[in-house]
């Protein structure tokens, strides 16, 4: 019974932790896909079209992506056109207290998109 009560809690543990995890590299995405998306083509800017420059876009959007809630050993794919950037951001949940019943690790990922619109 002890150890079945000491597997209930571990759990609620690595599942509060995993949420946590969730959250973080959706964070991290939804700001690289924003601050991504902001970086509008100046150019086509001036003359009247709402579009991104592919290339300045990635590299905004990794940056902003990268410095949300900072952690080190996230990975981030950044990929832009014209029309959209979509940022995906994932990282290794090592679990802790549930690797005495045999856990490993989980991958935990979160993908986010944004387009520029004119209004």
């Amino acid at each position: 019974l002890l150890v079945a009560g000491v597997a209930a809690l571990a759990l609620a543990v690595e599942l509060g932790r995993f949420a946590a995890a969730t959250r973080e590299v959706a964070f991290a995405a939804d700001a690289g896909a924003e601050a991504g998306g902001a970086r509008l083509d100046r150019a086509a800017a001036y003359g009247g079209e709402i579009r991104l420059d592919p290339t300045d876009t990635e590299r905004v959007a990794a940056r902003g992506a990268r410095r949300a809630r900072g952690r080190p050993d996230k990975r981030i794919v950044v990929g832009a056109t014209p029309d959209e950037v979509c940022v995906t951001v994932s990282r290794t949940f090592d679990p802790g207290l549930l690797r005495a019943f045999g856990v490993g690790s989980w991958e935990v990922e979160a993908t986010s998109c944004a387009a520029p619109r004119a209004g």
